[in-house]
């Protein structure tokens, strides 16, 4: 009975995070209307580092927050630069440049740069279907990137289209070096998140032209800000 019931949890869980998945191109783009890619980020990682730490007071997790060793905390902070740092500046700024419909199918093959990176780093094994699979999937994203003129090589933007490869290198690296971490997994977010958040603050300071406040864009950055949280729980 209890083994039906988790069937039952772990399909409704599924089909959340497909309709979750689903929306967050759209989420991207339209937030992008009001806040540039580094604003958007600012804000999103601030609401998913307040719903992480409720959720860690929820769970009495506060104790264990500080029980880890030095080494644990300096290769969180270190994967935090990657994710939600630079992953997600790089993944916001491709969406800026690019069509949602051309953006995300690039960024969802993240799967096979997983699989492939793999491959190299942890030694794990491919089959020659992986490799067929993968250059079916490429061809697939060529299509879409050249909006079906394929022989004319004409990319909607070729930064963008780049940006957008390079997030799922980014992704791919920050779970296959966070396999090994034996941190808690809300905590382990909430570490690197935190980290993060100081570099884009950072980032902002050196870079960014203007701090905007739009409402508008505040509530698509808390919508984000909670998908990017959930989902990586999810998948984790």
């Amino acid at each position: 009975m209890n083994a039906q019931i988790n069937q039952k949890k772990a399909y409704m869980y599924g089909f959340m995070a497909v309709i979750l998945w689903s929306t967050v191109a759209s989420a991207f783009k339209i937030t992008l209307l009001y806040f540039t890619p580094e604003q958007l980020l600012f804000y999103s990682v601030c609401f998913s580092l307040i719903i992480l730490f409720v959720s860690i007071v929820k769970d009495k997790k506060i104790q264990l927050l500080f029980s880890y060793t030095k080494r644990d905390y300096i290769k969180l902070m270190i994967l935090g630069i990657i994710n939600p740092f630079l992953y997600y500046l790089i993944l916001f700024k491709a969406y800026d440049l690019l069509p949602a419909q051309v953006a995300q199918p690039i960024n969802y093959t993240w799967a096979l740069t997983l699989s492939y990176l793999s491959f190299f780093i942890l030694k794990q094994k491919l089959t020659l279907y992986d490799f067929l699979a993968g250059i079916i999937c490429y061809i697939g994203i060529l299509i879409i990137s050249t909006r079906g003129d394929i022989f004319s090589f004409q990319l909607s933007s070729t930064l963008g289209v780049i940006l957008a490869f390079s997030s799922t290198i980014l992704w791919s690296l920050y779970w296959i070096y966070n396999t090994k971490s034996d941190v808690d997994l809300i905590i382990s977010l909430f570490i690197s998140f935190l980290s993060g958040f100081a570099m884009i603050i950072l980032y902002m300071f050196l870079f960014s032209k203007s701090f905007e406040i739009n409402l508008y864009g505040i509530w698509g950055s808390a919508y984000i800000g909670f998908l990017k949280w959930e989902l990586l729980i999810y998948f984790g």
